[in-house]
């Protein structure tokens, strides 16, 4: 296996233990000890491996139990990869302050990782918030929005 291919395999393996299967002691083991993690949804310059581990998938997985992913294509160039996903769950938890709907969710996702010696050093992550926020929560105000916008 060469090295891109390689690096694509160890992308594909974190976004699955990550994000489908909540296997965190996977998760810590592949981040650097030091490894930013940058995500439009939690503000500030970054956050370290414990951080992205409570505010981002104990969140996920907390509301979302079920979570599926589906790797929609990888792409490697020297040392960083970029996974594209498609995430599916069940809402059956608080996500955000929003109480469960019990609404099946499908949403987009990007995961870029920064891959060196000592591991997976600086990550972003970003999903389709809005899509999201729409599958969970009575839509019928944005409706309205649009309808009055047009």
């Amino acid at each position: 296996m060469s090295g891109l291919e390689t690096e694509k395999a160890l992308a594909e393996e974190f976004v699955l233990a990550a994000f489908e299967k909540d296997d965190q002691q996977t998760v810590h083991r592949m981040l650097a000890s030091d490894a930013i993690v940058h995500t439009p949804n939690v503000p500030g310059t970054g956050l370290d491996a414990d951080e992205f581990e409570t505010q981002v998938l104990d969140v996920f997985h907390g509301a979302f139990p079920d979570l599926s992913i589906a790797i929609e294509s990888l792409i490697a160039e020297e040392a960083t990869v970029v996974c594209r996903y498609t995430m599916n769950g069940t809402h059956e938890g608080v996500f955000h302050g929003i109480e469960p709907s019990g609404e099946t969710i499908v949403v987009t996702g990007v995961v870029e990782l920064r891959l060196t010696g000592s591991g997976i050093s600086e990550l972003w992550h970003t999903t389709d918030s809005l899509e999201l926020l729409e599958q969970v929560t009575d839509d019928s105000h944005g409706d309205d929005c649009r309808e009055r916008d047009s």
